[in-house]
């Protein structure tokens, strides 16, 4: 009996000095976005492809700024169908859903569909730092100025699909796979305005 109780110790005192160096690393967002990952590719997450009832349009009017310094103006994109994506170093979800988000980037962007992966991170250099992490090579931005109220939300990751017309046919708050036929298939209807 006290050989069990010594092992229930032993065994909880190690859980908690798991738990602990996790803490003290800084690797609970990285493990906690490793696990949710796991389960977006189960499918579970997988986006719809509906879209907004009642798509609003809005003018795009705000700037962002990459990572290299250059300042855009987003209503200098309307013609192109726009994937929007708000984001955080910090967010769990965020990285979770990144890695795909990259295949489809690599896929299908072109210059009719454009990538605008804007962090909502303070320190700039912290995304960087990030990005070559993790060997991103989507185009990653600061946002300079506030956003249309129509763009924006309550929680990241944040994601919206905006039509060359500057109409926001979809929209998504939480975590989900993009990277799917069904979503590229949708992407390229939109940019054909069908």
């Amino acid at each position: 009996m006290e050989k069990k109780a010594k092992r229930s110790y032993i065994e909880t005192a190690v859980f908690l000095l798991v738990i602990f160096i996790i803490y003290i690393t800084g690797w609970q967002t990285e493990i906690a976005g490793l696990l949710q990952r796991g389960v977006m590719l189960t499918g579970l997450h997988n986006a719809s492809v509906k879209t907004v009832e009642q798509p609003k349009k809005s003018q795009l009017n705000f700037n962002i700024t990459s990572l290299d310094g250059e300042e855009i103006n987003v209503s200098s994109l309307k013609g192109k169908t726009l994937f929007i994506n708000f984001w955080a170093t910090w967010c769990p979800p965020c990285i979770a859903e990144m890695p795909e988000i990259e295949n489809l980037w690599q896929d299908v962007s072109s210059d009719e569909i454009a990538f605008l992966l804007i962090s909502t991170d303070d320190e700039i250099q912290k995304v960087k730092d990030f990005i070559v992490r993790k060997e991103f090579e989507f185009p990653v931005y600061k946002l300079n100025s506030a956003v249309p109220k129509e763009l924006s939300s309550s929680s990241i990751p944040a994601t919206f699909i905006v039509a060359p017309d500057g109409s926001i046919v979809y929209k998504h708050a939480g975590i989900a796979n993009y990277n799917t036929d069904s979503f590229k298939d949708f992407l390229a209807k939109i940019q054909k305005g069908i």
